[in-house]
């Protein structure tokens, strides 16, 4: 084998085969890779912006139902304010009103009725005097009863208090709540008072995990101001500064409904996606990590390197095998042809098959002819 390895004609075919091999197939596989981890990219940001848009989609559903419980208490008058000294009945009317609507949509822990120019607070289970109701019944820790009573008296647009806890006299445990809190008006002439819905924040965090795996996302809403309403999210991207001024510039364009980008932090790319709510004046985001995202797709990508890398060197073992089992009968001729020319062919030579016999044949009136010319 070492001597078929000397012959140039043998290392000629050898590479031009191997080349022949090599070339095609990692062109193919070069494709293969950019094109596959294009593939995954795309269908990552397709789906990312699809489950952005189904939980913008809930969450408008759920608010949306908020702003008719409002406007249906409005145009049938069942929250007016009235003097509970005349007409203690009345209460009850409210109290059963606020449990109606708060037993009929799971997303609404709680209701309250304040009235701007009453001492009393309602809730869906009983009324309340209002000192005693933000002391001991529905205790607000970060938000004073004095600041309440500010932010809410003669307030006309809708006031959003995220995630701050609520100490409620009926559990045990302590919870965190979204508070969304509407203005109630009289035929659009005067603001009488607030209708307070006390969303759980599991129902919040529900939503965003009913569309997002929690342990590879940061999900975050923000409003009109993008202030943050509520975020979700174990991923390390929770050290990214989402309250700088070119994250909020980049998410603050409306012309664009939905879009996605990539951002790069502490050398780890992740993939933005943002979603505008026409209806809500919301912003929903969406933070992925996208090597961990794509982490079983990259590991099958590898394994395919691995496959084609131990083809690849089966198919140059393969060539030069078949190169060589091809070339060793034209060796020997060769070898065999210059024995002729130079002596005669030994009559026990191994190999006495067709084309040495031939060879012979041939070889001899030529070494005659040679040694007829040969002067004495």
């Amino acid at each position: 084998m070492g001597n078929l390895f000397k012959s140039t004609y043998l290392r000629k075919f050898l590479i031009s085969y191997t080349i022949i091999f090599i070339v095609p197939f990692i062109i193919f596989s070069l494709i293969f890779q950019f094109r596959y981890r294009s593939i995954l990219e795309e269908e990552l940001i397709k789906n990312t912006q699809k489950q952005l848009t189904a939980l913008e989609t809930n969450m408008s559903y759920e608010i949306s139902q908020l702003d008719m419980i409002v406007s249906q208490n409005i145009i049938n008058r069942f929250l007016v304010p009235f003097d509970f000294d005349i007409d203690p009945m009345a209460a009850n009317e409210r109290i059963d009103t606020l449990n109606q609507f708060t037993q009929a949509n799971a997303f609404i822990e709680e209701m309250l009725l304040h009235y701007n120019d009453t001492g009393y607070i309602f809730s869906s289970e009983s009324s309340f005097l209002r000192p005693a109701t933000f002391e001991t019944v529905f205790e607000f820790p970060e938000w004073p009863m004095d600041e309440m009573l500010s932010d809410l008296k003669d307030r006309n647009t809708m006031l959003i208090i995220p995630k701050t806890p609520v100490n409620i006299y009926t559990q045990q445990d302590h919870h965190e709540y979204t508070i969304i809190t509407y203005p109630l008006t009289n035929e659009g002439l005067r603001y009488y008072g607030n209708l307070l819905f006390l969303i759980n924040e599991n129902s919040m965090d529900s939503m965003i995990g009913n569309a997002y795996d929690n342990e590879n996302n940061y999900t975050v809403i923000l409003d009109e101001s993008l202030n943050v309403i509520h975020q979700k999210g174990s991923l390390n991207v929770t050290g990214l500064d989402i309250s700088g001024l070119d994250f909020k510039t980049r998410i603050s364009d409306k012309g664009k409904p939905i879009e996605s980008y990539t951002i790069t932090d502490r050398g780890e790319e992740f993939l933005v996606s943002k979603s505008y709510s026409d209806d809500l004046k919301w912003t929903f985001v969406n933070i992925t990590s996208v090597s961990t995202a794509l982490h079983t797709s990259i590991e099958a990508q590898q394994t395919f390197l691995m496959i084609a890398s131990l083809m690849l060197l089966l198919g140059v073992m393969i060539i030069f095998l078949v190169v060589n089992t091809n070339y060793k009968p034209i060796q020997s001729l060769s070898n065999f042809s210059k024995q002729l020319t130079t002596k005669a062919p030994e009559k026990n030579t191994q190999d006495t098959g067709p084309s040495h016999l031939s060879l012979i044949h041939i070889s001899e009136p030529t070494r005659q002819e040679s040694r007829s010319r040969i002067p004495s």
